[in-house]
């Protein structure tokens, strides 16, 4: 239940979210047990309105549907408002599914062009350019689980190799299964880099 009553001035900020204000009174048709449905289209604000006035039944059932009508598109929404709200469940639930479940989301992978979808499912839970080897286990895991080439080459490219230990990383992705798949220029970025690095780095 609300554990406020909802006030006009303190929610202004609320109301102008164009998502969430048109679906308030769904929200309260679902916190009174009323006949209500979730769809792709309301699940993000109650996600939201569920989380700001703490009516946990309803957002973890909300957790729930999130992932049982997930889309790629409605993924990257999600996630946006996951981060924005603080929603941590939210996130980890968005991540893991994204990871796990290629297949069921029946993506076109030689289609994605959503630079930014691929960068939030790995930057989030810090498997960002500070972590390398951990996002590489990730690809590889993919790679094991029949992620095309098409795809693991895109997702390649978006890994950026300036504030790595490079020698560590080029060790590791040497005997690793994505070798082959690291396009030329990639490869050249990763040993300039540790060149550049070797120079700076103080005498032994």
């Amino acid at each position: 239940m609300l554990d406020q009553k909802w006030n006009p001035q303190r929610e202004i900020a609320l109301v102008e979210e164009d998502f969430a204000a048109p679906h308030f009174s769904v929200f309260l048709d679902f916190i009174y047990n009323c006949d209500c449905k979730v769809t792709s289209e309301n699940v993000i604000a109650l996600v939201v309105l569920s989380h700001k006035y703490s009516v946990l039944p309803l957002l973890n059932h909300l957790l729930t549907t999130l992932i049982e009508m997930v889309t790629l598109d409605s993924l990257a929404s999600m996630y946006a408002v996951a981060k924005k709200y603080d929603l941590k469940k939210v996130t980890e639930e968005i991540i893991s599914f994204s990871v796990a479940h290629f297949e069921y989301l029946n993506f076109d992978y030689d289609e994605i062009n959503d630079d930014f979808y691929w960068e939030m499912v790995f930057k989030s839970d810090n498997l960002e350019i500070k972590n390398e080897i951990s996002v590489f286990q990730k690809l590889e895991m993919m790679v094991e689980n029949g992620l095309p080439d098409g795809t693991l080459k895109k997702l390649i490219k978006l890994i950026r190799f300036e504030n790595v230990v490079p020698i560590y990383l080029t060790t590791y992705i040497m005997k690793s299964i994505l070798f082959s798949f690291i396009p030329p220029d990639t490869l050249k970025k990763m040993i300039f880099s540790m060149h550049l690095q070797s120079l700076t780095l103080p005498p032994p």
